[in-house]
Formats: C-alpha cells, sequence, structure tokens
C-alpha cells in the first residue's frame, strides 16, 4: 500500500463518525441526524451536554441524500468493516423525518446490519415505528414506570406522557420483526430498587416480542454531578428481580476496546476527526488510536495539544470528551 492509499481517510464528515468502540455493538459507524443536539428529553445521566432544543415534532433536520453519501463514502474508506451501522449521536434520532429514507438507503446497497438506539418517546407514533421496521435492531429504554421518578430523571418535553410513551413501544414490539433489546438506566438512590426491578420486568412481560435487556448505569460521567453509577453486584440483584427468562446483560460485562483498525489517517486530520467522535461519543486513548488506526505516541501527542487548546478534557473515568461550550 502507497504512501497516498494510507492517507485516504482525510475528509470531515458532519453527520457520520467513528467507528465508536461500542459495548454492544462492536466496530459500530455513528449516524448522527440531529446535530446540535436536539432531543425529546434532557435526561441526566447522558455523558453529552444539555438539551438545546427540547421537542417532540419531528422535522427534515438534513439533507439526508447527503447523509446517506457520507455513510457510503464512510463504508469504502473503512478496514475492516463496521459491525453495525448505528444512528445514535447527539441527540434523539427519530426526531429526523427522513430516518426511514435512510435506512432504506442502506439497505440497498450495503449488508452490514442497521442499529438505532432510541429513547423510544416517540415510538406511540405511527409514522415512527414504520420508519425503523426496516432496522435491524432497535434499542428503546426504560427507566421507570412511576412518572414522578421517569420526569425527574429524563425531564421530558411537556408533551410526552410515559404511559403514552409505554403503549407505544408495546405497538412496536407487536409489529417489529428485527431484534429488539430494551435498554434500562439504573441510577444510585434514583430507580435501583427492587421495587422499580419488578415492575419494569413484569411490563416486559406484556411485550409480544423482546430478544433481550441491557442494564446500562452511569459507567461514564453524567451531565449532572448527582448521578451515580450502580456497582455491578446491583446490577445484578436488579436483573435477578426482574424475573425474566430472556437473555440480561449488564455494562459490566462488555469490553469497548477494539482491535485497531488498518484505515489510516493523516496526524493533520486527528485534530478535527477527535472532536467530532468525542462530542458524540467519549473515549479512551486506547480506543481513539484503534478506531483511528494510529499509534499510542501519535495519538496521545494529538489529545495533549487539543487538551491544551481546551477542545477536549479527560475525565475522571479514563475516558475523553469535549468540553461544553458554556465551560
Amino acid at each position: 500500500m502507497d504512501e497516498n492509499e494510507n492517507k485516504r481517510v482525510v475528509k470531515a464528515y458532519r453527520y457520520v463518525f467513528g467507528p465508536v468502540p461500542s459495548r454492544r455493538l462492536g466496530r459500530s459507524l455513528g449516524v448522527d441526524l440531529t446535530p446540535g443536539k436536539i432531543c425529546t428529553l434532557n435526561c441526566r445521566y447522558c455523558q453529552l451536554n444539555e438539551t438545546l432544543e427540547k421537542t417532540v415534532t419531528r422535522k427534515n433536520l438534513c439533507n439526508h441524500r447527503e447523509v446517506a453519501a457520507e455513510i457510503f463514502a464512510n463504508i469504502e474508506e473503512i478496514n475492516p468493516s463496521p459491525d453495525w451501522i448505528t444512528f445514535s449521536g447527539s441527540g434523539e434520532p427519530t426526531l429526523n423525518k427522513d430516518i426511514g429514507k435512510i435506512i432504506n438507503s442502506i439497505k440497498v446497497v450495503s449488508e452490514i446490519p442497521v442499529c438505532v438506539i432510541t429513547n423510544g418517546t416517540l415510538l406511540s407514533f405511527s409514522d415512527v415505528r414504520n420508519d425503523l421496521m426496516l432496522a435491524d435492531r432497535v434499542l428503546p429504554t426504560i427507566s421507570s414506570l412511576d412518572e414522578k421518578i421517569f420526569d425527574f430523571i429524563h425531564r421530558p418535553s411537556s408533551e410526552l406522557r410515559l404511559k403514552e410513551i409505554l403503549e407505544g413501544l408495546r405497538a412496536f414490539s407487536q409489529q417489529y420483526k428485527g431484534f429488539l433489546e430494551i435498554e434500562v438506566f439504573v441510577i444510585s438512590g434514583i430507580n435501583d430498587d427492587i421495587e422499580n426491578a419488578v415492575k419494569i420486568g413484569n411490563f416486559i412481560k406484556t411485550l409480544k416480542k423482546v430478544d433481550a435487556v441491557y442494564l446500562n448505569t452511569a459507567v461514564r460521567p453524567a451531565s449532572s454531578s448527582d448521578i451515580k453509577p450502580v456497582s455491578a453486584e446491583g446490577l445484578s440483584e436488579f436483573r435477578r428481580a426482574m424475573g425474566l427468562d430472556i437473555k440480561i446483560s449488564t455494562a459490566y460485562e462488555f469490553s469497548a476496546v477494539l482491535g485497531k483498525s488498518e484505515t489510516k489517517i493523516n496526524r493533520s486530520d486527528l485534530y478535527e476527526r477527535i472532536p467530532a467522535l468525542l462530542f458524540r461519543h467519549p473515549c479512551t486513548t486506547d480506543q481513539l488510536a484503534a478506531t483511528f488506526g494510529v499509534s499510542a505516541s501519535m495519538l496521545n501527542e494529538v489529545v495533549r495539544e487539543l487538551s491544551d487548546k481546551r477542545r477536549v478534557v479527560l475525565n475522571s473515568d479514563g475516558t475523553w470528551s469535549t468540553i461544553p461550550s458554556s465551560a
């Protein structure tokens, strides 16, 4: 491979990032359909910045042809190919009215499976449910069946009601043929009690189809300092109390360190690619080096320079993230 081939990946992308080291999905090529942190919620546990626009109104938030073009360009450049193409990023992906068109575009040209990580708040909308039917895997979130606890954790749009959200998830489980994995975000002292585990487990039993459950907690620093993680033992107790006979895994049972990418990136490009990734997904230096296929020494030098310029910050858990604009 000649020098020019080694330096193919130079373009800064607006909507596509990574591949990121995902705990559940391996090498996941991220797609951000809500640039600017547009969401239906303002979750206290979010590892990113505060929600800038809280809404339930679906819009054409970007040109779907440009997004598809970025995805296809990344697929051609990345070696090895990503394990998943994942719609997540900075906000709620189903707020983008074109998500169905983009998933369909991927399915026409690629065999890489598509995953949508959603907070599930818009599944009561039939058009949202229809848009997600072509996805291979969908991961909606439940935190509590108690509206007061739900409101405290998620700080939702005033137009959202927990009952409607749960009914939307129920309707989706009746229609969806792909892999449905429910994420339960558990926070110490807030919703980690056995009663909450039993109630969530009983609700999941009423759904027509659920393939797996993932118990998550604040393993990375949250936007609110009062959000504390539940221990591995605590999540194991929560799992037992749910009383389900489907697979239930926890955030402590996955490794997020990947094999090194063979795709080469110029050092100069790292100064934009690293902050673009960290804005959506905090990573350790080892994860960044593996993602971009560069040496640990070069990666450390670039990250130190970005830190000196206050573009990135080291978190208490050893991951790097971008610094909020208000900092």
